[in-house]
């Protein structure tokens, strides 16, 4: 897509969406303006946590297929009844 052919599309993306869409995307561009990276936004103690959770995710032992989460998941919905 040529850079002629993507500004058209985001001025018909612009030009038909409502006020919370367009505030959603000047966030987007105002915060790649700034060249802000959520990382950066987050305290030591949450990239701590992100980075012990990535590293427990690469280790089989600490980790369940995603179909036995579900189960577990919808078997404690029930309990909340």
């Amino acid at each position: 897509m040529s850079i002629t052919e993507i500004r058209e599309k985001l001025h018909q993306i612009i030009d038909s969406s409502d006020e919370q869409l367009l505030e959603r995307l000047l966030l987007v561009v105002e915060d790649e303006e700034n060249e802000k990276d959520f990382w950066d936004e987050l305290t030591p103690e949450q990239q701590a946590r992100i980075n012990k959770s990535w590293e427990q995710s690469n280790d089989p032992t600490k980790c369940i297929p995603h179909a036995e989460a579900m189960k577990r998941f919808d078997e404690w919905k029930k309990t909340l009844k």
